[in-house]
């Protein structure tokens, strides 16, 4: 007998298709499924609780939860243009003041939040947009942006240290496989480290994050 789980969204696609876990009651072996239905977002699950004993997740270091919900994709002219207009900030702009809150906006038709931070690199200092993606364990920062600095491109599975508002993080670069490959995440890594505390204003669609790290 297999029971229904709800996927978990750090497991990346498979092409189209959405990953499913499914527990083998009265074993220990939890197996993955994809299916093609992305309607099944949606459904809710039912489940006798007295059945289940325990399940285990296999997560994937090279997957991120933004896969499952970056239905809008955002590509590098949207952040050189609609988002740099709403967040009043040119995209990838020379400055020479490094910020310390981040500020932004909620963008798109499902309201994503991004905010603007400076990125020093390579003697350079750059207005960069984020999304803040506080399911996400990692910072990326894409090829774009990396390239723009003049600094040579990792692979995929190697970290680079980058200075983000002032503060040192080792990112990751934005997987070129994917359809978000154009964007810059800000992951918990950065705001746990760093004592974050994360303003979401949904009535007023903005955001705002400030440190408790000095």
């Amino acid at each position: 007998m297999r029971l229904l789980l709800p996927f978990h969204l750090s497991t990346p696609f498979k092409g189209n298709r959405l990953p499913y876990y499914h527990k083998i009651i009265g074993t220990n072996k939890t197996v993955l499924s994809w299916n093609n239905n992305k309607k099944m977002l949606s459904l809710p699950y039912y489940f006798n609780t007295t059945a289940v004993r325990s399940f285990k997740i296999v997560l994937s270091d090279y997957g991120m939860p933004i896969d499952c919900i970056m239905e809008d994709t955002i590509k590098s002219e949207d952040l050189h243009n609609t988002i740099s207009k709403k967040l009043m900030v040119k995209y990838l702009s020379t400055t020479t003041q490094e910020l310390d809150k981040v500020e932004g906006k909620m963008v798109g038709d499902y309201q994503r939040p991004f905010g603007v931070m400076t990125m020093k690199m390579n003697g350079q200092l750059k207005n960069v947009h984020f999304l803040i993606a506080t399911g996400s364990a990692k910072t990326y920062i894409c090829k774009e942006v990396l390239n723009s600095f003049k600094f040579t491109i990792p692979n995929p599975n190697e970290t680079f240290a980058v200075r983000l508002n002032k503060r040192q993080i080792m990112a990751n670069v934005t997987p070129d496989d994917r359809y978000y490959k154009d964007l810059n995440i800000l992951g918990t890594d950065y705001l746990d480290l760093y004592k974050a505390e994360l303003l979401m204003r949904y009535l007023e669609l903005d955001l705002a994050i400030t440190f408790n790290d000095k």
